[in-house]
């Protein structure tokens, strides 16, 4: 597996557990949380680590893949009948 591929599956694990039910008490993107201090923070004021990633390789290159793989879907897993 190459680097690329591997900081990608690490990534979208990262997404992956934003999910508020993996998140736990914590950022995610759906609900409200409590920081440390007892502080009320959301989501739409959260500057979230990983968006900030994205706008650089290899975060790039995922969004691309992402991207072909929507454009593509119906050529890839559905048969005309």
């Amino acid at each position: 597996m190459t680097d690329l591929r591997a900081w990608q599956l690490a990534f979208l694990n990262e997404i992956e557990m934003l999910a508020p039910t993996l998140a736990q008490d914590g950022p995610n993107p759906e609900y409200p949380w409590l920081d440390n201090s007892g502080h009320i923070l959301v989501p739409i004021d959260y500057s979230f680590p990983l968006m900030k990633r994205l706008q650089f390789p290899p975060g790039t290159h995922l969004l691309k893949y992402i991207g072909n793989f929507i454009t593509d879907f119906e050529k890839l897993f559905l048969r005309r009948q």
